[in-house]
């Protein structure tokens, strides 16, 4: 064999070395692309699954919660293409179901001022919308969704966050209630019931708004009558003095 030749065999398996080197980093690259997409999705779906199953009932929207379900129900999709996954499937199951049942938003607790049963409570819903409002900026950011919609979730959202921020100031008022005769609560329910009052542009706050009256005309009659007591204290405490000559 000539040199030539031996040097063409040469070249020859060189090229074929290159040429697989360069098959297998193109799919070890498309295999870790695949992997980062897939790690991705998943991440997107805890939490947005997370977002979803925690969102205060009394709280949510019909647009959120349609937006929610859709968006997870995507991404549950494009991630079991890339793996299966029987923990997605049963995500995918559980929110496909929800997205087809009836919105059904709780009635305001009959009889109570607030609408969660603890200072907690609130906080915690408070947390979850803060939650999903960075969620929805991070998502706009990447253009996942457009600034006409998420505009309209972030009314939603700040219109749930503002309710929990006056649960906690009546649950508070509602502690302090026997402090200064009780002026200092009822100031607060006055702020609060104008408060609420603008946000019930749908009459969905009507029934909160009615306890709120109900504790405020009871917390007026208490002041009077404490006032009233305090008016007939002095009033004895002059005719004593006037009765000593004091």
């Amino acid at each position: 064999m000539s040199p030539t030749n031996i040097a063409l065999l040469i070249l020859a398996g060189v090229g074929i070395m290159a040429a697989a080197a360069y098959f297998i980093q193109m799919y070890e690259n498309r295999k870790k692309e695949r992997q980062l997409r897939l790690m991705h999705l998943q991440a997107v779906v805890r939490r947005a699954h997370h977002l979803l199953a925690n969102y205060p009932p009394l709280l949510q929207s019909p647009e959120i919660i349609k937006f929610l379900t859709l968006y997870l129900s995507q991404r549950c999709k494009a991630a079991l293409e890339l793996e299966e996954s029987e923990t997605l499937e049963k995500i995918l199951t559980e929110t496909q179901g929800r997205s087809e049942a009836p919105m059904e938003t709780p009635p305001h607790p009959e009889g109570s001022l607030t609408l969660f049963k603890t200072p907690n409570d609130a906080q915690r819903a408070r947390a979850i919308i803060k939650e999903f409002v960075k969620f929805l900026k991070e998502i706009e950011a990447k253009g996942e969704i457009s600034s006409g919609a998420s505009n309209v979730m972030f009314q939603h959202a700040k219109h749930g966050f503002e309710r929990t921020e006056i649960d906690l100031e009546l649950q508070e008022a509602v502690v302090s209630e026997e402090v200064n005769d009780g002026k200092r609560s009822f100031n607060t329910y006055k702020k609060c019931f104008i408060r609420l009052s603008d946000l019930n542009k749908n009459h969905l706050l009507d029934r909160q708004l009615f306890e709120l009256r109900n504790r405020m005309n009871r917390m007026a009659e208490y002041i009077e009558l404490k006032a009233e007591e305090e008016r007939e204290r002095r009033r004895k405490e002059e005719e004593e003095a006037n009765k000593f000559g004091f």
